[in-house]
């Protein structure tokens, strides 16, 4: 069996705190928005996911034939899509 040098070991060790940190930072970023746009914000709108709310929603505003029905029947509900939106143009 090959051994991992100690100090590999010691490096990864170190690093996993950020990795993990990092990664709860990312899904926390998204747990305030509605369940039914999280998907679309990673899918469509990646880019700006860890920007302001104000930048996610225009993303997802100008990308709205894009979104997912609950998503989109969602922004619908608050008046920030037409009632049209999401038919191809």
């Amino acid at each position: 069996m090959k051994r991992i040098p100690l100090v590999v070991t010691a490096a990864f060790l170190a690093m996993a705190p950020l990795a993990t940190a990092t990664l709860a930072v990312a899904q926390q970023s998204l747990t305030h928005w509605p369940r039914q746009c999280r998907g679309d914000i990673g899918r469509v709108c990646r880019a700006v996911a860890k920007e302001e709310d104000k930048t996610i929603l225009t993303c997802l505003q100008e990308n709205e034939t894009r979104l997912s029905q609950g998503c989109r029947k969602l922004l619908q509900s608050y008046g920030h899509v037409p009632e049209n939106a999401g038919k191809r143009r």
